[in-house]
């Protein structure tokens, strides 16, 4: 009887191995699908994934809707309420991505009342503390944001650097472009031109645009270093702008080009 009963146990745990190993090839190939614009294959594989729970897939499902990649509905006007209700069901789930995906769309709600912003940067601001408890890397910046300028919370400047600092450490370029303002400026924090351009140069290696403007501005008016050299550097970050501002735009089936650190 207990050999049969083991037996039963293993039988049941490989399948379980399998279908689990199958389920993550499908969202493996849908995500693949997702950037590589194959809207389609990406949306007929996703659907049954999210409506079966898998959060990562609610969450890409929600991007297709919200930025109306969806084949069947294209130019849906009800695709953004679509949307909304994957990343909530995915984000109730306790999934990171769909956390800030949700904040994200939160923070760039357009069209409500004085009441409702309130009330939605209040939302907002959970919904990136949630992500950040998490060690997600992007919701350190957006979360330092809110507390530097007191939207959704009490201002709180010296809180706001502690999280542009984990954001940054943790890889984040837009807490790296911020931080690195902040000491350039010496604004919440002891000003250090070094590491400013320390923190600026480690975001506009990862393409953050207003980076390598103001690495430029600040090689111009360094105040240590060589001149020639920091002539040079200028000139270098001031030709990277030019490619980051003229580089074709990146064409996905939603958007994730921040949110796939």
């Amino acid at each position: 009887m207990k050999i049969y009963s083991l037996v039963k146990y293993v039988a049941a745990t490989s399948c379980f191995l399998l279908l689990h190993q199958f389920a993550r090839a499908d969202i493996n190939s849908a995500v693949d699908a997702f950037k590589n614009v194959q809207c389609d294959k990406a949306y007929a594989l996703l659907k049954p994934l999210a409506e079966a729970g898998d959060p990562l897939a609610q969450t890409y499902l929600g991007s297709m809707y919200m930025w109306n990649t969806v084949p069947s509905i294209n130019k849906d006007p009800q695709s953004s309420v679509r949307g909304r209700i994957w990343y909530q069901r995915a984000a109730d789930s306790g999934f990171a991505l769909a956390q800030y995906a949700l904040a994200e769309h939160y923070s760039n709600s357009s069209g409500v009342s004085p009441s409702e912003r309130l009330s939605l940067r209040t939302v907002t601001f959970e919904l990136y503390k949630k992500a950040a408890a998490q060690k997600y890397p992007a919701a350190y910046g957006r979360l330092g944001g809110l507390y530097e300028f007191g939207f959704g919370v009490e201002k709180n400047a010296s809180e706001a650097i502690k999280l542009y600092i984990e954001g940054a450490n943790l890889g984040d370029a837009d807490a790296q472009f911020v931080l690195g303002a902040r000491y350039l400026m010496g604004k919440n924090i002891e000003e250090d031109e070094e590491k400013g351009i320390f923190w600026l140069s480690k975001a506009a290696n990862q393409k953050q645009l207003l980076s390598a403007g103001l690495l430029a501005t600040a090689y111009t008016y360094r105040k240590s270093g060589e001149k020639h050299n920091n002539e040079l550097e200028a000139a270098y970050w001031l030709k990277k702008q030019d490619e980051l501002l003229n580089q074709p735009e990146r064409k996905t089936c939603g958007r994730f080009s921040v949110w796939e650190n």
